[in-house]
């Protein structure tokens, strides 16, 4: 096997099991490891490259079922930072907004992508006029597909997802994606699994007063 496709849900529990595949299997062919599903976090590339095998690629990649493709991914001649996906994927438009629609050069805003790409969806079954199929991806900035994540552009050129867009909380005006509770907490060796549901979230601030 040259190429592993994983989810970061599985290498923490290899993480957290303490395993350490290097050592008891020969990954000599493994060129490149793929993690995707959720926001691979720092200590998911720390991980991998003590324990898994050093000279390889490890590319955190975010897309969507929807489009059969990734907006950002994995590119083979940037160096990988812990935490971050390295950039726009071949043929990806992919950009970050303000609540305005202007490109963000730093800081969190929405994942976007500018252009028509080679697998974008044509529409949705039994949606006649299109409706559906422009609220969903296009209401938001006419023209633009509104991907639904809540990301941000590093310094390092590369992309961090902070999780939905539609899941992030409003506390005292700064936006907080579920990813980023989730990182702190499951760092914690007393803490298994977590769960971040943002309506209960919110629901809790308002008992404790914001």
């Amino acid at each position: 096997m040259t190429l592993m496709g994983t989810s970061p849900g599985y290498l923490d529990t290899l993480r957290t099991s303490r395993a350490s595949p290097r050592r008891t299997h020969d990954l000599s062919l493994l060129r490149t490891i793929v993690s995707t599903g959720s926001p691979l976090p720092a200590n998911g590339f720390v991980y991998v490259y003590r324990h898994v095998k050093r000279d390889v690629h490890l590319a955190s990649v975010s897309g969507g079922t929807d489009l059969c493709a990734c907006f950002v991914g994995g590119v083979p001649t940037h160096p990988v930072h812990p935490g971050e996906i390295q950039g726009p994927v071949l043929g990806m438009a992919a950009d970050v907004f303000d609540p305005d629609g202007s490109p963000l050069r730093a800081g969190k805003g929405e994942l976007v992508c500018t252009q028509p790409f080679p697998s974008l969806p044509l529409g949705f079954l039994n949606d006649d006029d299109g409706s559906r199929y422009q609220g969903t991806y296009f209401d938001r900035y006419p023209g633009v597909w509104c991907h639904g994540d809540y990301v941000e552009r590093t310094g390092t050129g590369g992309y961090v997802i902070h999780g939905r867009s539609d899941a992030t909380l409003n506390a005292r005006g700064v936006r907080i994606g579920t990813a980023e509770i989730y990182r702190p907490v499951e760092a914690m060796d007393e803490v298994a699994e977590a769960l971040a549901n943002p309506e209960a979230l919110e629901e809790f601030r308002g008992w404790v007063g914001g």
